[in-house]
């Protein structure tokens, strides 16, 4: 524990530096790995990633510890201010287009309609830049930065499998523009189609890459819309199953108390089949954001630590937690009284099923994770608040702000466990009586400061405060957590967690904390 005022103080620091939330978490991490890899096949299925750009692939053999990341150098997704775009008034240049403002765009079914731009998250008209076009036999072009994702098909038997897929945007496949090579195909609309068919029943058009150039331009935009944009919008993700629990302690409850609930609450993982990946640690600084703040919780019930456990997909999850040792631990059995261990079940989305299995980038160095708690505002749908949390994902993981990974996805279930020190010298109550203390608990909504069960949770990792603090300064991402009533969601809650690499082979505290 001697590190503890270094430690201190580097959370305090982080606290002052993070915008909004003004508070900071930390936790350590695992180098007991939960699923040892082979070092071959993993990087053989590194290398199914397609990447055009510099592939990095590093294996530990000794932790099992594996990276697989696509480095594409370039800036965020953005288009250069002389791309048009178009509008029920005709063509109009990115540099001349305004909030509210109509432009095409393609819906779920893959029909082009029109649908209002609800913001930028670039917005720079004076700023020359370089951007890569990709040229079309359609006589489109598309200018766009070399970090901005397509739409596009590729390599042998492109447009069949295009053609196939045209009417279910949903399955159409994102590739960055540096991985464009002549005789892929791309999606465009075609002005004289959408003349003479209408909009809403026209389609886009399929057409081939003929080049793609570097040029120099001046203006960087990447306006928004509540549809699924051509080109902008991603898909192919891959879905997985988050369990986040958050720990309150009373006031003057011990270091070795504590240490003895999370290491309790950690150590459930040994009972799960095969979870993915985990962390735990110290939370400082759980924060209510927006509308949440009518939320009339105590202050002194605020989360104070975390654990947080990712499963290949919800049936694993609900099997590990139906364990009658899991559901006592997880409703306090054995805790200090007072304690409240408030359990978030969701979905997480990532991009690929690679990033689902090695949480890419540096994970398991030090770095800053957002946890984001969000509600669907009135009348919006859920489609909705689906289209703006991929696109705040995009935003996230580009190298604007350059997070390791995002993932968000519905929250499944909330529910609450109040510790009792004296249950922990008491047999464990019969498997009837469990059952009934579990369904409680799942009927909870709400869970000490928490609050109510929120609609959506997002997590997103970044390297360093600095490109946390840019990410929560950009546009989108403020409105969201100053409860702006034009959005589709509304932040509940919000908290960041610190991390913090351990050397030894099991889990360490922060400042002193954990086991």
């Amino acid at each position: 524990m001697q590190n503890r005022g270094a430690n201190a103080a580097r959370l305090a620091a982080v606290s002052a530096a993070i915008l909004l939330l003004g508070a900071a978490t930390a936790h350590a991490r695992p180098t007991r790995s939960l699923q040892q890899f082979d070092c071959t096949a993993a990087q053989q299925l590194c290398e199914k990633q397609s990447c055009k750009g510099k592939l990095d692939f590093k294996c530990d053999t000794a932790t099992s510890q594996t990276d697989c990341t696509c480095i594409s150098a370039g800036l965020a997704g953005c288009f250069s201010g002389t791309s048009s775009v178009a509008t029920p008034a005709g063509p109009k240049r990115l540099s001349q287009l305004q909030l509210g403002e109509a432009v095409l765009s393609v819906g779920a079914g893959g029909a082009l309609q029109f649908s209002p731009v609800y913001m930028f998250s670039s917005r720079r008209p004076a700023e020359r830049s370089a951007f890569l076009r990709v040229r079309t036999d359609a006589g489109l072009n598309l200018t766009v930065t070399p970090g901005h994702y397509l739409f596009a098909w590729r390599g042998e038997g492109a447009r069949a499998m295009a053609e196939a897929a045209l009417g279910s945007p949903a399955a159409w496949p994102y590739v960055l523009p540096t991985q464009l090579a002549v005789g892929d195909v791309v999606p465009v609309a075609l002005s004289h189609v959408v003349a003479s068919s209408g909009v809403g029943a026209a389609r886009p058009a399929l057409a081939r890459v003929t080049a793609v150039e570097e040029v120099v331009e001046e203006g960087v935009f990447m306006p928004h819309t509540h549809r699924r944009d051509l080109p902008t919008a991603a898909a192919g993700q891959t879905a997985v199953a988050e369990s986040l629990h958050l720990l309150s302690f009373p006031p003057n409850t011990s270091e070795e108390d504590i240490a003895s609930v999370v290491d309790g609450v950690w150590s459930l993982q040994y009972l799960a089949a095969g979870p993915i990946c985990g962390s735990a640690g110290p939370l400082a600084g759980f924060r209510r954001a927006g509308a949440a703040a009518e939320y009339a919780g105590d202050a002194g019930d605020a989360p104070t630590h975390a654990v947080l456990f990712r499963y290949s997909n919800e049936v694993a999850l609900l099997r590990f937690e139906s364990q009658p040792r899991v559901q006592l631990m997880l409703g306090g059995t054995g805790a200090p009284q007072g304690t409240a261990i408030t359990t978030l079940n969701f979905q997480g989305r990532v991009p690929s099923e690679l990033e689902a299995i090695f949480r890419r980038g540096p994970e398991w160095g030090e770095g800053v994770e957002l946890v984001l708690a969000m509600a669907l505002q009135g009348g919006a749908t859920q489609d909705e608040a689906g289209e703006f949390l991929q696109l705040t994902q995009q935003l996230a993981v580009s190298s604007a702000f350059g997070a390791v990974q995002c993932s968000y996805g519905a929250c499944i279930v909330q529910h609450r466990g109040d510790g009792d020190a004296a249950a922990a010298e008491t047999p464990p109550p019969p498997p009837q009586q469990q059952q009934a203390q579990q369904q409680q608990q799942q009927q909870a909504a709400a869970g000490g400061a928490v609050g109510p069960q929120p609609d959506v949770v997002l997590l997103a990792r970044f390297q360093d405060d600095a490109q946390l603090q840019q990410f929560l300064a950009c546009p989108p991402v403020a409105a969201l957590l100053e409860g702006d009533d034009r959005l589709p969601l509304r932040a509940l809650w919000s908290a960041a967690l610190l991390t913090q690499p351990s050397d030894s082979s099991s889990s360490q505290g922060v400042g002193g904390g954990l086991l």
